[in-house]
Parts: C-alpha cells; sequence; structure tokens
C-alpha cells in the first residue's frame, strides 16, 4: 500500500512539475520573464486552552459532579470540521481515575457549540474511539483570536453520584487524553 501511495505521489509531482515552468527571457533592450508562484497548506489542527479538571470535594448528597473546560479547536478544514479520539490512561485506555489501588469511572462527552453557543450537554465520546465529525473549529486563528474570538468547544467529564459513592475517601487522579484531527 506505501509502495502505491508512493508511486501516485510521483507521478503527480511529475505531472505538477509540467504546470509550473518559469518562463525564461531572452537577449534583448529589455527582457521578460515569468514565474508560477505556488503555496500549499496541509491539513492542520490544534487544541489549547486546556485547563486541568479538579473537584475540591464531595460527599454524600452532593449528587452527580459535571466539570467542564471551554477549548479552542482550529482546523485548516475548509469547513472548519474535525474528529476527537479521546483516551484515558486506566486499563485498555478506560476513563477512569484512581487513588493507586481503587478506580472511579467517568464519562466524557463533546460539544462543539461554537463561540458563544456551548453548553453542559453534548455527543458522548467512547474510549480509543475517533468521534463522528465536530463543526465550528476556528479557522482564521490557531488560537482562537481571530475575527470571531473565544473557545468553540466544550470538554465534558461526568461523574456519577452511584460511583462516587462507592469509592472511599483519597485523591483520585487520571490523564484524559485529547487527539484532535482536521476533517
Amino acid at each position: 500500500m506505501k509502495r502505491i501511495s508512493l508511486l501516485m505521489t510521483s507521478i503527480l509531482c511529475l505531472q505538477a512539475g509540467g504546470a509550473f515552468a518559469a518562463t525564461q527571457g531572452t537577449l534583448g533592450a529589455t527582457s521578460t520573464g515569468s514565474v508560477d508562484i505556488s503555496v500549499t497548506k496541509p491539513s492542520r489542527a490544534r487544541i489549547s486552552n486546556l485547563n486541568d479538571l479538579t473537584l475540591a470535594s464531595w460527599v454524600d448528597g452532593d449528587g452527580n459532579q459535571t466539570l467542564t473546560d471551554d477549548v479552542c479547536i482550529y482546523s485548516t478544514s475548509a469547513s472548519g470540521a474535525y474528529t476527537v479520539l479521546a483516551t484515558g490512561d486506566g486499563a485498555s485506555n478506560a476513563f477512569t481515575l484512581t487513588d493507586g489501588s481503587a478506580t472511579l469511572p467517568y464519562s466524557v462527552s463533546w460539544n462543539d457549540g461554537g463561540v458563544g453557543s456551548l453548553s453542559n450537554t453534548g455527543t458522548a465520546l467512547t474510549t480509543a474511539v475517533t468521534s463522528g465529525t465536530f463543526n465550528n473549529a476556528s479557522g482564521d486563528s490557531s488560537t482562537c483570536a481571530g475575527t470571531s474570538p473565544g473557545n468553540t468547544a466544550r470538554l465534558i467529564v461526568d461523574i456519577t453520584e452511584a460511583d462516587l459513592d462507592q469509592v472511599y475517601a483519597a485523591v483520585y487522579t487520571g490523564t484524559l487524553t485529547l487527539v484532535v484531527t482536521p476533517d
């Protein structure tokens, strides 16, 4: 498969080489030449403005807990489209926190409402599975400071009261990794 891809790339480069050719000037009182100019901007994405999520204290009766973080998503896709791949650091990439012996599960959702339209409801993400297509990424600033400045997506982490009830007093930590790809 790699050989076919390399062959196709080589053929395209050879074809493109004929399309872009400088014209040389001739000797005379004046001489005119021309060059073609080509700029290629590859597909790129960036996630930024991430912050650690902390629930300082939970006691019986506090109910389900939702932690959120508004983030900047940049995509060079013409439509501002992108996908998200989320993985936890639990066994088999599970979305879990641990105190070293016990685990506390959590769920992850993603809201792609765009600047000014973010909410605490979103599309559930499954660990180690690329999401469907999301939209509303910034397309004019990789820091979301362009013509419509502001964060474009919301990360939503939910921990149920039932799961919090079942763990002992301790500090539970974990790492959630998010991979954003232009679509």
